[in-house]
């Protein structure tokens, strides 16, 4: 009986003692008590109803209450300011931290749905500033995203012009769509967010619509060029101009029997980058091109890092430019043996889409340099050679500005088949194409004498970046003197291409310094004899012409040599004149 007594006693203690510390005697009470404020979720009185939550009367309610994270997000349409002093006072003094995060969650999608204009989207992400920055693992990987958009489109409402305006919210239309397809990765949040995305893009096509509009009937020139980063994938369907020969190349080596290893070389400025982004719309469909850009990729500190980032990177291309769903494996799982993993992955992307081939094309990939330096491994490099002798279905593209003799003297050992593919300046017509028809219908907004165009292909022989430039800087200077002088002048002359040469070189000086600056002194030095005529061949200078002429910046003329871009002897004159020791 003792026996019997003591457990019974130690079950009953025990089972009060738990009831007791989560208050369990409560709960049921307070249960019903939120059941009863739900009434006011209906009626629409949740704003005034916070000060009477059980939590107000019992701090220590361990368990969750029922219906409170819908409550307080309806409370917040009403009363936002007596709703965040709620959640603050739940964060702080209770044990209701995923009630909270749940409503933030509902306040933010509700906020974010009730966005009826480009101005209320704009602003939204500043009147949800006050949730945790970064915002709470709860709200997903989406509305974070959504966040960003919110900020975007407000620097676009910002813009001079109502086709830069269009241009911008353009751009976020297709960052939305991309959104829009990683649901698939977050099914939880597919749901909510989904609409909330749809509804942003209704809104912002709206508005592009009505921007091209106001601008048409402004007369205002749209700025199509891209004079800056490379094109992107959407850009590149439309705005990409030539190399119609080299893509041929490329299919054509691709489909053979035993595809080589494609170089893809080329100074920089000269639309390698572009022409990978346009890469997806001139290929069969049974050839997949995965792109990866080693310049953010290298910037991983440890092989598992760099593995991820090419996985990453990978599937990102795959939904982007052949709606694929590929979902690439977490961090963690690269942790061990990352190459291994990658190998792995790859077979699983095989698994999943059958009867295609994969060109992985990687960008700037000399930058696995600092990977293998940082590391002491070339085990990025064992990769890719077992990729190519062990792989049916994968194909290789490096793209580069360095030719292979120019770079590590290992790389030798893994490039063995390999065909090198050239890319410069466009040809006149490409160029000629590029000034005058960069889009469709551009031609009603603004065309080009004759000898202005001409004088554009002379000034930049064809190089597509310095294309690009002028002829933005172009657009900039009509609208301008549109705008100052009340006119609609659209016609570009030789007077115009003049205007707006020293701008374009200051704005483009990036371009020219990095070529100044990676050329040696003695470099340097033909440079300024050739740009002032005096140049007088002499001991020592044979390696500099070999080099300048292998970067395309001079060629041999009736005896000595020129600038094959007229334009960057322009910029080495003006920079003699302001720096002349330089």
């Amino acid at each position: 009986f003792g026996v019997a007594f003591g457990v019974a006693f130690g079950v009953t203690f025990g089972v009060a003692f738990i009831c007791g510390s989560l208050r369990l005697y409560f709960w049921p009470i307070e249960a019903i008590w939120m059941a009863a404020f739900r009434f006011a979720i209906v009626s629409g009185n949740a704003g005034r109803r916070l000060s009477g939550l059980p939590i107000h009367f019992d701090e220590i309610i361990v368990l969750p209450l029922p219906f409170l994270a819908r409550f307080l997000a309806t409370a917040y349409g009403n009363n936002q300011a007596a709703t965040r002093q709620t959640l603050d006072y739940l964060t702080t003094h209770s044990h209701q931290q995923r009630a909270v995060q749940n409503a933030q969650r509902l306040i933010a999608l509700q906020e974010l749905e009730r966005c009826d204009s480009p101005q209320s989207i704009a602003a939204v992400h500043r009147e949800l500033s006050w949730l945790a920055q970064p915002p709470p693992p709860a709200l997903g990987p989406i509305l974070p995203a959504l966040f960003d958009v919110s900020q975007d489109v407000a620097a676009a409402l910002q813009a001079t012009t109502f086709y830069r305006q269009q241009q911008l919210l353009a751009q976020l239309i297709e960052t939305l769509r991309s959104l829009r397809e990683r649901l698939v990765s977050t099914p939880h949040m597919a749901y909510q967010t989904g609409s909330v995305i749809d509804h942003w893009l209704r809104i912002l096509q709206q508005a592009v619509t009505i921007l091209q509009t106001q601008a048409d009937s402004e007369g205002e020139i749209p700025p199509v060029y891209v004079a800056g980063g490379h094109l992107r994938t959407w850009e590149a369907r439309t705005l990409f101009k030539g190399r119609v020969a080299l893509f041929a190349e490329i299919e054509n080596l691709l489909l053979s029997p035993r595809p080589p290893v494609l170089f893809l070389h080329g100074q920089r400025r000269t639309g390698k980058t572009s022409l990978l982004a346009h890469l997806p719309e001139k290929l069969p469909a049974e050839i997949i091109p995965l792109a990866v850009n080693m310049q953010g990729a290298a910037e991983a500190e440890t092989h598992a890092g760099l593995a991820y980032r090419m996985a990453e990177s990978m599937a990102e291309s795959a939904r982007r430019d052949r709606k694929l769903t590929v979902q690439s494996w977490p961090r963690s799982e690269f942790a061990s043996d990352p190459f291994v993993v990658l190998g792995d992955w790859m077979t699983e992307v095989e698994k999943r889409v059958p009867n295609r081939k994969f060109l992985l094309c990687l960008d700037e990939f000399a930058r696995l340099e600092e990977i293998v330096a940082s590391t002491g491994s070339r085990a990025p490099l064992n990769f890719l050679r077992n990729l190519l002798e062990h792989r049916q279905r994968w194909m290789l593209l490096l793209s580069g500005s360095h030719l292979i003799a120019e770079l590590a003297p290992y790389w030798s050992d893994y490039l063995i088949n390999t065909r090198r593919l050239h890319i410069s300046y466009l040809e006149p017509d490409e160029a000629r194409d590029l000034i005058e028809h960069p889009t469709l219908s551009f031609e009603s907004h603004m065309r080009y004498e004759s000898a202005a165009t001409e004088h554009i292909l002379y000034l930049t022989h064809g190089q597509p970046f310095l294309v690009q430039l002028i002829c933005a800087d172009l657009v900039d200077h009509l609208n301008r003197e549109n705008h100052r002088h009340k006119t609609t002048r659209n016609i570009v002359t030789v007077d115009d291409v003049e205007a707006v040469l020293n701008p374009a070189m200051e704005h483009g000086g990036f371009y020219f310094d990095e070529l100044w600056q990676t050329a040696s002194e003695t470099e340097r030095g033909v440079l300024k004899q050739i740009a002032t005529e005096t140049f007088v061949p002499a001991n020592g200078t044979t390696e500099a012409i070999d080099r300048l002429q292998s970067r395309e910046l001079i060629e041999p003329c009736q005896g000595g040599y020129r600038f094959q871009v007229p334009l960057i002897q322009r910029w080495v004159l003006n920079h003699l004149k302001s720096a002349p020791y330089q």
